[in-house]
């Protein structure tokens, strides 16, 4: 089954996340799923969180700067 994004060449976020979810125990997985959890109730989002320490990794200062360098490539592209 192929999963939205996936090609022979691609694998999707999803496919990807299976598999890396896959290698760990059950005592990290159940650590894992309580961290999450309470972020949740926080109204938290450890996606969002990792999107942004990336694009700040990529030099941004925030996701928003990011998201509006992407948006001038658009009309200028």
């Amino acid at each position: 089954i192929r999963h939205i994004g996936e090609s022979t060449y691609v694998t999707s976020f999803e496919t990807y996340t299976k598999g890396e979810l896959l290698t760990y125990s059950l005592d990290t997985l159940r650590i894992f799923y309580q961290y999450y959890e309470e972020k949740k109730s926080r109204g938290e989002s450890i996606y969002k969180e990792t999107i942004e320490n990336t694009v700040k990794q990529l030099g941004f200062k925030s996701l928003e700067q990011a998201e509006e360098s992407q948006r001038s490539k658009k009309i200028q592209g």
